[in-house]
């Protein structure tokens, strides 16, 4: 069960490090901050930019569902109640 609070503190600290990755790849490739000798081409980095930005897409789209007290209540007697 997802609550509104917990989509919002997943949402900022996802965007957190999402924003926090695209500096320092901001600075090592469009920069000059990259070592001479380490291709641009087949490098992790790109990949691992494209990872996070799936990630935080699931995140940011994640749906929550909150249920009452009473419809929790009969959720759980229903799964849990004995033949």
């Amino acid at each position: 069960m997802h609550a509104p609070g917990k989509a919002r503190t997943g949402n900022r600290e996802y965007g957190t490090l999402a924003q926090r990755y695209v500096c320092e790849f901001d600075a090592k490739w469009l920069h000059g901050g990259a070592p001479a000798d380490e291709p641009f081409a087949g490098s992790g980095d790109i990949q691992s930019l494209a990872d996070l930005g799936n990630s935080f897409e699931v995140v940011r789209t994640m749906p929550f569902h909150q249920f009452e007290v009473s419809g929790f209540q009969l959720l759980s007697k229903h799964r849990w109640s004995g033949p």
